[in-house]
């Protein structure tokens, strides 16, 4: 079950739904997860063969193995989120409130925070300068985005550096465990003991490092996501995960803890059931859950809403291409679209459609000088390696638009494809999730519809 499971995770790591939660944690917790329920199973068939410094260890190393995936998957999910903020409120303040990639002084606008739904509210972002759109320039590097403090250490969220420190933090409580059961006098005495293995100073050190991710650190990371509303469900999940395993843990210690309830209950039997029923919960949430929502995509490609958006007497939005195609022209919709795709983390394929849509819109009524400079920001900024809004195209698009730069064709043409697979990944998306958050009632319409 934990093959077939983290091999599932693994051949759809590339859904944006699993992709945002690390597949790596993710794996890293399937694995700690199944390994403890399957020697809690064993403890319940043939408990006299499995002594408690078994259970010790394997406690001791796969809850914090919990714990420190959910730390690396809010980590991760904070730097996406500020990321994206950040690329959004750079490219727009270049734009000096026009959805392009420049303009030739960088104006300055309110932004303000949101109490409820968005975490930032651009205002004033979208308001149209004619004066400086019509000019073009190059991007300079000083930028909002490049001064960003996430952006500057967007290694921190990269699944090596993550994968680094969570093969330290196991070290670090595998020495523990050692130290522990060096200066165990029960846990050394012959025959091993194979009873009341969750009680007693021994696992004192586990939990008091629990606690202190569960009921400190998470928390607090929590706190600090309180305005990062991903469109994932992804903070959601991993506060209820935690909710979860502490409930649990704090279950186990009481059960196994009180006289008078281990007069009445068996302190293992308590012990396996108040481990077992956490971990289940925690399974759900951190791997069924992520892989259910990938085949949810395969079954909604293509598929139009039961029950489609209608909000005045011309707007109608469902999963249709026509839909798509008229939100795109809607400046109301398309910009609260743009909006949330900070949350979708997809901002960049929502400014390179604009860029393209504007340059192509330019390249009648300005100068091949000029045009040509500007695809040459276009590739700079979502095509080149190591470019700041990096677009995610396939291997072959990316090939072809960098040989036909390498070799000097800036031709608007040259971008057809890119534009082509842009939209497709937008409409496969992060539209269907777009719809999906209007129709929970997260946004409100009457704001949209005046003038969409």
């Amino acid at each position: 079950q934990t093959c077939f499971a983290c091999s599932l995770i693994w051949h759809r790591r590339r859904y944006p739904c699993i992709r945002y939660r690390s597949p790596r944690l993710t794996l890293s917790a399937a694995i700690g997860i199944c390994a403890m329920i399957a020697l809690m199973v064993a403890r319940a068939n043939n408990q006299a063969k499995i002594p408690c410094a078994v259970v010790l260890w394997m406690s001791g190393i796969v809850y914090p193995v919990i714990y420190i995936s959910i730390i690396g998957r809010c980590v991760k999910l904070y730097f996406f989120y500020q990321i994206s903020e950040a690329k959004l409120e750079d490219a727009l303040t270049k734009m000096g409130g026009e959805p392009s990639l420049v303009s030739k002084k960088p104006a300055k606008f309110p932004f303000s925070k949101r109490k409820s739904h968005e975490s930032v509210e651009l205002r004033s972002l979208t308001q149209t300068n004619s004066v400086e759109a019509s000019q073009l320039s190059s991007i300079k590097h000083d930028t909002i985005l490049e001064n960003n403090w996430f952006y500057q250490r967007r290694y921190v969220a990269t699944p090596n550096y993550m994968t680094t420190w969570l093969i330290i933090f196991v070290l670090i409580h595998s020495g523990i465990n050692a130290l522990v059961h060096l200066f165990s006098i029960r846990l050394n005495q012959s025959p091993a003991p194979t009873t009341d293995c969750y009680a007693g100073m021994e696992y004192v050190p586990r939990r008091v490092l629990c606690y202190v991710y569960g009921l400190v650190i998470i928390p607090i990371l929590i706190l600090l996501m309180r305005n990062a509303h991903d469109a994932y469900g992804i903070r959601r999940e991993l506060a209820s995960a935690t909710a979860v395993n502490v409930i649990g843990d704090t279950l186990q210690l009481i059960f196994v803890s009180t006289d008078k309830i281990r007069d009445e209950i068996d302190p293992d039997v308590s012990g396996l059931i108040w481990t077992l029923i956490p971990l289940v919960l925690v399974y759900i949430l951190l791997i069924v859950v992520p892989l259910f929502e990938s085949y949810l995509i395969d079954l909604r490609k293509g598929k139009p809403l039961s029950h489609p958006i209608v909000k005045g007497k011309s707007l109608v939005l469902d999963r249709t291409r026509e839909s798509f195609e008229a939100m795109l022209q809607k400046p109301n919709i398309f910009y609260q679209f743009k909006m949330f795709a900070v949350a979708d983390f997809t901002v960049e394929c929502v400014l390179f459609y604009e860029a393209f849509a504007r340059i192509a819109t330019l390249s009648n009524s300005t100068s091949p000088e000029v045009v040509q400079e500007h695809l040459k920001d276009i590739y700079e900024t979502f095509i080149a390696p190591h470019a700041r809004f990096q677009v995610n195209l396939t291997d072959d698009t990316f090939r072809q638009i960098r040989i036909q730069a390498k070799n000097g064709h800036w031709e608007v043409e040259m971008y057809s494809l890119v534009q082509a697979e842009v939209k497709e990944l937008m409409f496969r998306n992060t539209y269907p999730r777009f719809l999906v958050r209007y129709r929970r009632g997260d946004y409100h319409w009457d704001d949209l519809i005046e003038g969409a």
